[in-house]
C-alpha cells in the first residue's frame, strides 16, 4: 500500500513540477535517451524550441516535446520560464516527506557510491601486497637455490681436497 502511495506522490509531483522551458537561442540541442553524451540522440531540436520539464537531476533535464518524444538535455541549454499559478499552490505535507525520502535516497547511493570505492582501492592495495609477496619470495628461492649450489660445490672440492672428477 505504501508503494502505491509513493508511485502515486511521484506520479502527482510530476505533474505538478512540470515546468515549460525553451532551447536557448543560436543552440541546436541534442535530446538523447540519457543523461550521459553515449546515449543514443532521439531529434535534434532547433533554437526556441518548447519543452515541458518533467524532472530536473543535477545538470540535466528530463523533457517532453509538443509531439511527446521523451528525452534528456543539459540544463545549461534551456531556458526556464517562470511556473504556472497551478504549480504556486502550498505543498502538501505529503510532498516535504516524499522530497526528504528522496534527499535520503540519494544521500545514501552517495556513501554507498564512496564505499564501493574504498572497497575497490583495499582490493587493489591487497592485490598489489600479493603480488610484492610473490615477487619477494621468488627472488629469496632463486638466491637460496644459487646459495646452495655454490656451498654444495665448496664442500665436496674440500672434501676431495681439490681433486676434479
Amino acid at each position: 500500500m505504501r508503494h502505491f502511495i509513493l508511485c502515486a506522490l511521484l506520479f502527482w509531483n510530476g505533474l505538478a513540477a512540470a515546468d515549460s522551458a525553451t532551447v536557448s537561442d543560436s543552440v541546436r540541442a541534442n535530446l538523447r535517451s540519457g543523461k550521459t553524451e553515449s546515449h543514443r540522440i532521439i531529434r535534434i531540436l532547433p533554437p526556441q524550441t518548447q519543452v515541458e520539464m518533467l524532472l530536473v537531476d543535477q545538470e540535466h533535464a528530463k523533457v517532453r516535446t509538443a509531439d511527446g518524444e521523451v528525452g534528456w538535455l543539459p540544463l545549461r541549454l534551456l531556458n526556464v520560464q517562470e511556473p504556472s499559478a497551478e504549480s504556486n499552490l502550498p505543498a502538501a505535507p505529503e510532498m516535504d516527506v516524499l522530497t526528504a525520502t528522496q534527499q535520503e535516497l540519494q544521500a545514501a547511493h552517495n556513501r554507498l557510491s564512496m564505499l564501493q570505492g574504498e572497497l575497490d582501492q583495499e582490493r587493489n592495495d591487497a592485490r598489489t601486497k600479493a603480488i610484492m609477496a610473490t615477487l619477494v619470495g621468488s627472488v629469496a628461492l632463486l638466491f637460496g637455490i644459487i646459495l646452495g649450489i655454490f656451498l654444495h660445490e665448496i664442500y665436496y672440492r674440500k672434501r676431495l681436497n681439490g681433486l676434479r672428477i
